[in-house]
């Protein structure tokens, strides 16, 4: 029995031990079981966090690199821009300088074949000088003389152009006093003029300028004729018989002309400094004139 009793009681001992380990070893499972759920949740929550880490790092990534590619280009711009505002101010300048060598060349081209023709047109006019066609010269010095550089050649050709004006209007002069003995008044008109178109200022430039408006007078163009007789007494070389004759003249002219008063003061200054000329008279009879025409026609 005793041992019947102690055998039952270590069976129930090891079943206690059994239930106590089985017990234990179900609380075990629970527990692990909750860990295991805690740590699927926590991995869960980490999966999630991680994916959420990952969206925003990709969003970052992609921002960045956004920013990256428009900070590249902008830079690129900047310096394709920069680059092209150099290369076009540097064309710019090369332009204009081709623009002024352009210039300087047409320059230099047009002073070259100015001198060319210079040179042409001095071997004609020195072919000119030889061929002793002195009018023709001296039409042509003027033009010749705008084209030349040279001043010493200028000075050569002028001079030499100076001897032959001279010369014609010296013929010319002559040509024009055998005409007034003749009476060709036209012709000497004409000749007188070309002979003041060759020079102005000569040694028988008083004696030309009275002729000229005798010449006038009898052309009866008073106007010119006064004016020449005018000019004619401004020299102080005029022939004392020249000057008697352009003031009584002159009076004759204004009359002409209708100026009245003033050619009754021009008869009655010749009748007093020329008391025994030849048209002392004439100037007498002028003066009568003239008043009895002022007294019928008093001026207003």
């Amino acid at each position: 029995m005793s041992v019947s009793t102690a055998r039952n009681r270590n069976n129930q001992l090891e079943l206690e031990d059994l239930h106590r380990e089985i017990v234990e070893a179900r609380n075990l499972a629970i527990k692990t079981d909750n860990l295991v759920k805690n740590l699927s949740a926590e991995i869960k929550q980490v999966a999630r966090y991680q994916q959420a880490h990952q969206r925003k790092s990709l969003l970052n990534s992609a921002v960045a690199y956004a920013l990256f590619v428009v900070v590249v280009f902008a830079g690129l711009y900047l310096s394709f821009n920069t680059k092209v505002r150099s290369d076009r101010r540097e064309i710019e300048h090369y332009q204009a300088r081709t623009t002024a060598l352009e210039t300087n060349l047409a320059e230099l081209q047009a002073e070259l074949d100015r001198r060319r023709e210079a040179e042409n047109r001095a071997y004609s006019f020195y072919q000119l000088l030889e061929s002793g066609d002195r009018d023709e010269v001296v039409e042509q010095f003027e033009e010749l003389r705008s084209l030349l550089v040279d001043q010493t050649m200028i000075q050569l050709l002028q001079d030499r152009v100076e001897e032959i004006n001279y010369a014609l209007a010296e013929q010319s002069y002559r040509d024009g006093m055998a005409m007034i003995r003749e009476e060709r008044w036209a012709d000497a008109r004409d000749a007188f003029l070309k002979s003041t178109n060759h020079l102005l200022r000569t040694p028988w430039c008083a004696a030309l300028h009275f002729n000229l408006a005798l010449a006038l007078f009898e052309l009866e163009d008073y106007e010119g004729a006064l004016a020449y007789f005018d000019q004619a007494l401004s020299y102080q070389e005029l022939d004392p018989a020249y000057q008697a004759e352009a003031r009584f003249r002159r009076a004759l002219c204004l009359e002409s002309t209708g100026r009245l008063a003033e050619a009754l003061e021009a008869y009655t200054a010749f009748r007093r400094n020329h008391p025994t000329h030849r048209f002392a008279s004439r100037a007498l009879h002028g003066i009568n004139r003239i008043q009895r025409e002022l007294e019928r026609n008093p001026p207003e």
